[in-house]
């Protein structure tokens, strides 16, 4: 124990002095520092310092060899004695500094760079736990002012809040931060020393105008230590909730709640497994304040038997034979929920029904090469009171490539929707058909549409034991419902014009009930045989945690700016993505495909706008702090026309 803990010791002032061997051996650094703390930088270059680091790294090399062998602590003690003295000899590096106070100013603003620095690389929880008790500031560490503060240490910690609903939040927040504390200081073991998963979670995202502003404001400061555990067979969970209550709530006083669940799972097949879960949300409810009480909600206990995919499994489960007509099935779900009311669940996600083209004769022919595919999703439920009810929807979906041209017209593909969809007067089936398709008047004008169509919806009649206020469903079908057609907007439409040395258009998407928005622009000029064309893509994506945007950006040269021996400069351009990841896989198989060519340096961007829409959004996954950059070039061999591009 003794050994560890001066190891630990070596290594973190090792590292340290390492650090400030590197700062202080740097003129840019150094006077940054010294900028920090409100000092002028000194005359001169600063002392070298590569003999201290070096020597730093020996006491590090030999805290590594000697841990865990048992080794005198003397040793580890004299080591120690080493980093020190380098440490000591640093410091004695800035003795330009005269003031004592301007010294220990320097000294503090550089404890708060590295520890500031180290916090938000290596442990994060515990930079949170600093920030909720008011104890990082400007990025400086606050440590010295708590320690001035003396009867008012308590206001300190609470950020000196100006009313009761203040102090509580801060409470709550600081409440927060010791259960996060707790949670990754002590973890929990089981009877196998297999530690329990722990996650802490805080506040409520709530709605912009909630019906219970109250309740809401409530939840916004609760505070969640989560446990969960699997092991074999047998999956537990535990989650301990806290929440400060202020006087106009019936306070000042603590609120826990202690939800319980356990569950048994068993291997059905290589794919299925049924599972049996009891859960109780609020088995124990305790309030600490004036007057305190205790109470148990175990008569609010559910249990669930479920016959369900197994978690672990990543590819699709696949039935029927692959050349044929098959089902694909990413997760599935079905059993019962023993409540008030008893109900029954049925969901598939990730679901698809494929027709390869060679599977249905001369009438696959209309297919493209690669088949159809009907992608949907099902998740519905029905209680013992008979009502009936679909979350988030179920559909199949197909896109058919066409490519045919009439006259003007070229018909680009057909997409196919059937889906129940949930509206204000009951579940609703629906039927979809749209179209992609482009006009073009030689090369001077051309227009593309994408996804203009069709819908028809079939409203089912409400259920007989409708909750009240629901108003019943008399349509064109009397108690059968309602059929209604409507009409499906683009989601896209462009035009370009290419008249003389002037060339240019645009295309724009919007899909509001996905929240993404994207562009295509192309415009060229050309004058005196020398011509120069500038293509750009844009997608804007809202999520749920922000936004992401994604920007592509070429320019061509007409004609190409030799280099030498044939080769040409075709192209110069760039791509930046803020909040984004790239996708390999797909990136790989648009190399295969050619749709790489509809990112980089695409022909007529505005006619295939939809596609580059299409590949950006597959190719470009929404990451939170993702950052995606990069230029691009396009070279080329050959004259007057290249002959290969690269």
């Amino acid at each position: 124990m003794a050994n560890d803990l001066l190891t630990g010791l070596a290594h973190f002032l090792a590292d340290l002095g390492h650090e400030t061997a590197q700062v202080l051996g740097d003129p840019d650094a150094r006077d940054a520092l010294l900028a920090r703390a409100g000092l002028p930088p000194p005359p001169g270059s600063p002392v070298a310092s590569q003999a201290a680091a070096t020597s730093l790294d020996q006491v590090r090399t030999n805290a590594e060899t000697q841990q865990g062998t048992g080794s005198d602590p003397l040793v580890l003690l004299r080591e120690l004695s080493d980093a020190m003295i380098t440490l000591v000899s640093l410091v004695q590096e800035i003795n330009h500094v005269d003031s004592v106070d301007d010294a220990w100013n320097l000294l503090a603003t550089y404890l708060d760079i590295i520890a500031l620095d180290r916090l938000r690389r290596r442990t994060p929880e515990a930079l949170a736990v600093l920030q909720a008790f008011h104890l990082i500031s400007n990025d400086r560490l606050l440590f010295t002012e708590l320690a001035n503060s003396g009867d008012e240490w308590g206001s300190f910690l609470l950020g000196h809040p100006a009313d009761d609903a203040a102090k509580a939040d801060n409470w709550s927040l600081i409440l927060g931060a010791v259960m996060l504390f707790i949670g990754r200081t002590l973890p929990l073991l089981d009877s196998a020393g297999k530690p329990w998963r722990t996650d802490i979670l805080f506040g409520w995202d709530s709605e912009p105008n909630p019906a219970q502003p109250l309740i809401t404001h409530a939840l916004q400061r609760m505070a969640t230590l989560r446990l969960t555990h699997r092991d074999g067979v047998v999956e537990e969970h535990a989650g301990l909730s806290a929440i400060v209550v202020p006087p106009a709530d019936g306070g000042w006083g603590m609120l826990f709640a202690l939800d319980l669940g356990a569950g048994l799972t068993f291997p059905v097949s290589d794919h299925l497994e049924i599972f049996a879960q009891a859960d109780s949300p609020d088995a124990l409810e305790a309030f600490i304040g004036d007057p305190s009480f205790v109470t148990t909600g175990l008569s609010h206990t559910t249990a669930k038997l479920q016959l369900r995919r197994k978690q672990e499994a990543a590819d699709h489960l696949t039935i029927g034979a692959d050349d044929g007509v098959h089902l694909e099935i990413g997760t599935f779900v079905t059993g019962f929920e023993f409540a008030d009311p008893v109900r029954f669940r049925f969901a598939i996600g990730g679901g698809a029904v494929v027709i390869p083209q060679g599977s249905l004769g001369f009438i696959g022919s209309v297919l493209p090469s690669g088949g159809a595919k009907f992608t949907f999703d099902v998740d519905l439920s029905v209680d013992s009171k008979g009502n009936l009810a679909f979350t988030g929807g179920a559909g199949m979906t197909v896109t058919i490539p066409v490519n045919k041209s009439i006259s003007v017209l070229q018909i680009r593909s057909v997409t196919i929707a059937l889906a129940i969809e949930g509206t204000g007067h009951g579940a609703a089936a629906t039927l979809a058909v749209v179209v992609a398709f482009g006009v073009a008047f030689g090369s001077a004008f051309k227009i593309a549409v994408d996804g203009i169509g069709a819908k028809v919806a079939w409203t089912l009649p409400s259920s007989k034991d409708a909750a009240p206020g629901t108003p019943p469903v008399h349509g064109n079908l009397g108690p059968g419902g309602d059929i209604s057609l409507g009409f499906v907007p683009p989601k896209g439409i462009g035009v370009s014009i290419d008249i003389g040395p002037i060339k240019g258009g645009g295309f724009f998407f919007f899909d509001p009930p996905h929240r993404t928005y994207a562009g295509v622009l192309e415009a060229a000029l050309s004058a005196c045989g020398k011509g120069i064309q500038i293509k750009a893509a844009g997608l804007l994506r809202e999520t749920d945690d922000g936004w992401d945007f994604v920007l592509i950006l070429s320019a061509q040269f007409d004609p190409a700016i030799e280099l030498f021996l044939g080769l040409t400069l075709n192209g110069v351009g760039g791509i930046v993505g803020i909040n984004v990841a790239v996708d390999v896989d797909k990136l790989r198989g648009s190399l295969h495909d050619g749709s790489i060519g509809r990112l980089l340096f695409p022909d007529d961007p505005v006619g295939n706008a939809p596609a580059i829409i299409a590949t950006m959004i597959a190719v470009f996954p929404h990451r939170k702090g993702g950052i995606v950059a990069g230029p691009m070039l396009q070279l080329g061999w050959g004259r007057p026309k290249s002959f290969v591009t690269i």
